[in-house]
């Protein structure tokens, strides 16, 4: 399921620098996989931003505790995150083997919904996968 956006800058909205299209694009599209637990936050955030609804559903471990049976309405509930928030940035405080520790600075009608989580990855057959979070 892909949702439409505003049309945006054509500057990846992970804050790589990378234009979308070299960037995390190629993720979404099936065409390249994350290669690392950074490039797989990264993109995720990006997936958010763009509404590529369906790759943070294929991008979540289903062993994590995010995962839900019920995918369509899963989907609904991703989608109208991904639509009704102001997505403002993206840093990246740390990385580790299988951590990401990060800043996302959002709003939600108006209000700020900023956070700091640091995320854990896994893998299987060589694809990262998110697997959960913490907030601070």
């Amino acid at each position: 399921m892909k949702i439409k956006t505003k049309k945006r800058s054509n500057i990846c909205p992970c804050q790589s620098s990378l234009s979308y299209a070299k960037c995390c694009k190629p993720l979404h599209t099936g065409k390249a996989d994350a290669d690392s637990p950074d490039s797989l936050m990264r993109s995720r955030y990006s997936a958010y931003v763009k509404g590529e609804i369906d790759y943070l559903i294929n991008t979540t471990d289903k062993t994590g505790p995010l995962w839900r049976d019920d995918v369509e309405v899963w989907k609904a509930e991703l989608a109208e995150f991904s639509q009704e928030t102001h997505f403002q940035g993206l840093e990246i405080l740390s990385v580790g083997a299988n951590a990401v520790r990060f800043e996302a600075t959002l709003e939600i009608e108006g209000k700020d919904a900023s956070f700091i989580e640091t995320s854990l990855f896994t893998t299987y057959d060589d694809k990262w996968y998110y697997h959960s979070g913490e907030f601070e």
